[in-house]
């Protein structure tokens, strides 16, 4: 048996690190960087140290929970999100289902976005609004359409107790209160006369009565289910057909020239008369009906909501984007995005005439903000005569990455093409994410924070792999944190995903959620809502229902991995260049349940050097085989809570002369 020669003394050296950095997925990774920190967190920065530990309650078990968000409403702060369950996507507060959404797949089911404004959370592209005061789901829009018995009558009547010609609209039985509000900017269409097709602002509701300004409308007309009839129809049985049911009738006395009917299930009324009168009729039951065919159509009253993307809420109005087409409600109202009286309470549009299509909004610093994959662009003015688009040539957010905008601290953090940006609101934002990989590509982001603390689920794409012939590409959703104050990103063991697909990006979901300094994570393998960052307390729901996990649970496990020796600049933990020998180690730490030490040689596999069980701070040898080698790696396994103090090398050789 040979032994490698025994280096002189003064060739030994030990070499101690007490700090260490983040995550650096390059070849560069230097000295005290990991390239492996999955389930570390810089609680004790710049010590190693794991996550603390996280506090899981479970959902029920026939739920599927994908899209997450939270609001501070009243004393309650509560946890919302959308769920499949029971084979419909449903809208859950404070884990109660309050309402069935449109969705119908999960790629739909994604699209699913929520903004927050007093008391209610709006969700979008239902146009729903959940009102946590009251704990009802309502519509955003408001319609009335005369397509069932009955039609309306523009008349004459009055304002502010004044007579006023052409604004009324009369319906009976309407109880216009129930759907609309004075001030809501409505649209009238399906009217016999043109001019009454049309956008108006509510200024009274009486009833049955809708008021609007003086002569906005044209009298005699019929909106709504109305029999065109020929001027000076005689006497006699007639008929028509509407939603393929044919009705037949008789007109006892014939009609004066310039005079329309109204139908109602009540029977026939004249049009032109206030209030309108009856028209004797008798109704013919023959079959086939007999008679002359007459036409009638149907007229609408709507409140509506644009087709809006991304949302957002600014100085108490609710923004949003679709297309090139950015959308301002009127102020205090989201119900209401075409009231255009000429106030600074108006709602607004614009377009920025630029390429491409918006991919996602925030509000930050005061301004509402819109991204496009290539530029940002900031709504500035305080009232709609003063607002104007300012466009910023900086890397915008990236497509399908608009959930993975969030301030940090006054920062603005989000994913785009060229890498993560952290954006102060004036000058070019910084690449925070080049240790994560350079070449590296990630998309799908969906992003929270605790105010401290950046998350950021991805996926990252890789080549064709082996084990997929047939795919073109490979993503695995990771779950990475990054720390603002210390600029260091790890890894979590949220999702242990990885799919193929041929050509088309997967789709993210958002799940992270914050109340103060709260942090939630929906957990959709496990059924379970995890607490990420703080402690249950009286706003937490059921706060007797959280349990922190157990030290040993899988999804505790930690893992460090050193940088190389050949990758490193320095000659700490990892060593000089050239050939050398690892005696030993020092390793000063603090575990909670156990703790492995592993070392690879030349890239070799990793094998185990030692093992530690639980222990208060103290100092422990680890022994290494004697083994020249170009480079090595350290690696720390274990589970529970763990902090590392200090690792101290002692080493020999390394100088290009021994090689």
């Amino acid at each position: 048996m040979s032994l490698p020669n025994l280096p002189a003394g003064d060739k030994f050296r030990r070499e101690v690190r007490t700090e260490w950095g983040g995550l650096n997925l390059n070849e560069s990774a230097g000295d005290g960087e990991l390239i492996e920190a999955l389930n570390m967190s810089s609680r004790e920065f710049p010590l190693l140290a794991t996550r603390r530990e996280w506090y899981r309650r479970p959902i029920n078990g026939t739920m599927q929970p994908q899209i997450a968000d939270s609001a501070a409403l009243g004393a309650s702060k509560r946890v919302f999100w959308v769920s499949k369950d029971s084979g419909v996507w449903k809208f859950f507060y404070s884990f109660a289902a309050k309402g069935t959404l449109s969705a119908a797949t999960r790629a739909e089911a994604a699209k699913i976005r929520f903004a927050m404004m007093q008391d209610k959370i709006f969700i979008f592209p239902d146009k729903k609004v959940y009102n946590e005061t009251a704990d009802t789901m309502s519509e955003m829009e408001a319609s009335f359409v005369t397509n069932v018995g009955g039609g309306m009558v523009f008349m004459d009547g009055t304002y502010g107790g004044v007579a006023a010609e052409g604004n009324t609209i009369y319906r009976s039985g309407a109880d216009w209160g129930s759907l609309f509000r004075v001030g809501d900017a409505v649209t009238i269409s399906g009217c016999k006369h043109e001019e009454n097709n049309k956008s108006a602002i509510i200024r009274e509701i009486d009833g049955d009565y809708l008021r609007f300004y003086e002569n906005t409308f044209t009298n005699e007309s019929t909106g709504g289910v109305f029999l065109d009839l020929p001027d000076g129809l005689a006497a006699g049985s007639y008929h028509f057909t509407w939603n393929g049911t044919t009705s037949s009738f008789t007109i006892t006395g014939a009609i004066p020239a310039g005079i329309r009917l109204e139908l109602t299930s009540s029977g026939l009324f004249y049009m032109s008369v206030n209030p309108p009168m009856p028209v004797t009729i008798g109704l013919v039951t023959a079959d086939p009906p007999l008679g002359e065919e007459l036409v009638f159509s149907t007229a609408s009253v709507k409140r509506t909501v644009p087709d809006m993307d991304f949302v957002c809420v600014n100085e108490n109005r609710m923004w949003g984007c679709k297309g090139d087409t950015i959308y301002a409600s009127k102020l205090g109202d989201p119900l209401n995005w075409n009231v255009f009286d000429g106030l600074s309470t108006d709602s607004w549009t614009a377009e920025t005439g630029t390429p491409r299509d918006f991919t996602g909004c925030c509000s930050y610093m005061g301004y509402p903000t819109f991204f496009k994959a290539g530029s940002v662009f900031r709504v500035m003015g305080d009232y709609p005569d003063q607002f104007s688009v300012r466009k910023l040539d900086i890397p915008g957010v990236s497509e399908g990455s608009d959930l993975s905008v969030a301030v940090v601290e006054s920062t603005l953090y989000y994913l785009s093409d060229k890498g993560v940006c952290a954006w102060n609101g004036s000058a070019d934002p910084t690449i925070i994410s080049r240790a994560l990989g350079i070449d590296r590509r990630w998309y799908s982001g969906r992003a929270g924070t605790d105010g401290r603390r950046y998350y950021l689920s991805a996926f990252e794409m890789a080549e064709k792999p082996e084990d997929y012939p047939t795919a073109k590409w490979m993503y695995t959703d990771r779950d990475l944190c990054y720390d603002t104050r210390f600029g260091a990103w790890y890894e979590l063991s949220l999702s242990e995903l990885s799919l193929a697909f041929d050509t088309n990006r997967p789709t993210g979901y958002s799940r992270y959620a914050r109340q103060e300094d709260k942090l939630y994570f929906l957990d959709s393998e496990t059924n379970s809502l995890l607490m990420l960052e703080g402690v249950p307390d009286a706003y937490s729901v059921g706060v007797s229902t959280w349990n922190a996990e157990s030290p040993s649970a899988d999804s505790h496990n930690w893992r460090v991995t050193f940088a190389d020796s050949t990758r490193a600049y320095k000659t700490a933990l990892t060593g000089s260049e050239s050939k050398k020998g690892v005696l030993r180690l020092l390793i000063r730490c603090r575990i909670s349940d156990a703790m492995k030490v592993w070392i690879a040689y030349d890239g070799g596999d990793f094998e185990e050097a030692a093992e530690f069980t639980a222990m208060d701070k103290n100092s422990k040898v680890v022994p290494l085989i004697l083994r020249r080698c170009d480079f090595w790696q350290l690696r720390l396994t274990g589970t529970g809570d763990a902090v590392i103090y200090s690792i101290a090398v002692e080493k020999y050789g390394g100088e290009w002369q021994q090689a």
